[in-house]
C-alpha cells in the first residue's frame, strides 16, 4: 500500500486532564503520522503548559507543534489554521477526551487507499457516562447511535481549497462543512465502523454544565443565519406567554404535551436503547430537555443581538 504523508490536528480548550493521554493515544499508532499540530483555542486553564512539559520529555519532539496565542476562540477556527500550518497533503482530526484504537489511522489511510477517495469521514458513538449523561445524549444526538463527525477523519488537504474551511462557530461548522463535502463532486467514504467513543462524560455531567454548554453551542451568529430551529426558539417564549394569557388550563395542556413530545423525540433518536420502563432516566430525560431547549431559547436571543 502507498505510504501516506499525515499531518495530525488536534484542537484543545481546558483540556489539560485529556491532552497527555491524547499524545499518548496518538504515539502509539501503528501508522505513525509525520506531524502531530495542538491549537490551543484560548485555554483559561493550565493545558498549555501542560502539554509544553509533556513533549518536552518526549525523545521525539521535532514532529509536535504546540500552538498558542494565535487568536482562536472557536475549535472550528483552530482546526482552519491547524489545517494552514500543515506540512503534508493529508489531514487527520481527532480531539481530546475521546477513545480511539492504536489502528485509527491505519485503518482510515487503507479505505482511504481502496476506495480511492479523497477523504474518510469518520463516526462518533455516544454511549453516555451516568444516567444524567444517557439522558442529555438521548436528547441530543440519540444514545448508542453513531453519527459522522470530523474528529477521527481523514481528509485531503486540497479539499479545503476546493470547497472552503469551516464557518467561524462553536458548533454547526461541521454539519454545515460536511453538506458541502456531500453536495461536491469529491469522493469520500464514510466509515460507520471504526467510530471514535467518549472517555468518560459525553455530554454533561449536571444541569449547570449542560445550561451553559448549550447556551455556547447556540449563540453564535452562525445559528441565526444557517439554522432553522433556531426561529422556533425564537418564537417559543412568545407562544407560551400567548397561551399563558389566553387560558392557562390550555397553556398546562401544551406543557404536558411538551414533554410527551420530549420523550417521543428521545426514543426515536435512541431507538431500543431508552427503555420507556426505565422511569428514573426517563424522568432525567424530561429535566435535561427542559434545560436544553431553555439554555437554546437564551442562546438565540444572544445570537440574535450579536447579528442586529
Amino acid at each position: 500500500m502507498k505510504k501516506y504523508k499525515i499531518s495530525v490536528i488536534v484542537t484543545y480548550h481546558n483540556e489539560n486532564y485529556n491532552l497527555e493521554k491524547t499524545l499518548d493515544q496518538l504515539l502509539k499508532q501503528t501508522y505513525k503520522p509525520r506531524e502531530i499540530i495542538f491549537i490551543n483555542s484560548e485555554s483559561t486553564d493550565k493545558s498549555y503548559e501542560v502539554l509544553k512539559n509533556k513533549i518536552k520529555h518526549l525523545k521525539i519532539k521535532s514532529s509536535i507543534k504546540n500552538y498558542s496565542n494565535l487568536k482562536s476562540p472557536y475549535p472550528s477556527t483552530s482546526k482552519n489554521l491547524g489545517i494552514q500550518v500543515a506540512k503534508y497533503p493529508l489531514i487527520a482530526f481527532m480531539d481530546c477526551g475521546l477513545k480511539f484504537s492504536k489502528d485509527w489511522l491505519k485503518n482510515k489511510i487503507e479505505l482511504l487507499h481502496k476506495s480511492n477517495s479523497e477523504a474518510v469521514i469518520s463516526s462518533c458513538k455516544l454511549s453516555g457516562y451516568n444516567t444524567f449523561d444517557k439522558a442529555c445524549v438521548a436528547n441530543t444526538y440519540g444514545l448508542n447511535k453513531k453519527d459522522l463527525c470530523i474528529p477521527g477523519s481523514v481528509i485531503k488537504k486540497s479539499i479545503f481549497s476546493k470547497i472552503g474551511y469551516f464557518e467561524a462557530s462553536r458548533s454547526l461548522y461541521d454539519v454545515i462543512w460536511k453538506e458541502k463535502l456531500k453536495n461536491s463532486k469529491i469522493n469520500y467514504i464514510a466509515d460507520y465502523k471504526n467510530c471514535v467513543e467518549y472517555d468518560g462524560i459525553n455530554y454533561a455531567k449536571d444541569s449547570y454544565s449542560l445550561f451553559k454548554k448549550s447556551i455556547l453551542y447556540s449563540q453564535d451568529i452562525l445559528h441565526v443565519k444557517k439554522n432553522t430551529q433556531t426561529k422556533y426558539y425564537l418564537l417559543f417564549p412568545l407562544l407560551a406567554l400567548s397561551l399563558f394569557l389566553y387560558n392557562f388550563y390550555f397553556f398546562l395542556t401544551t406543557i404536558v404535551l411538551y414533554f410527551a413530545i420530549r420523550i417521543a423525540v428521545a426514543k426515536t433518536k435512541s431507538y431500543k436503547y431508552l427503555s420507556l420502563t426505565n422511569f428514573y432516566l426517563i424522568f432525567q430525560v424530561f429535566i435535561t430537555g427542559f434545560v436544553i431547549d431553555l439554555a437554546r431559547v437564551v442562546g438565540s436571543y444572544k445570537a440574535l443581538l450579536r447579528y442586529i
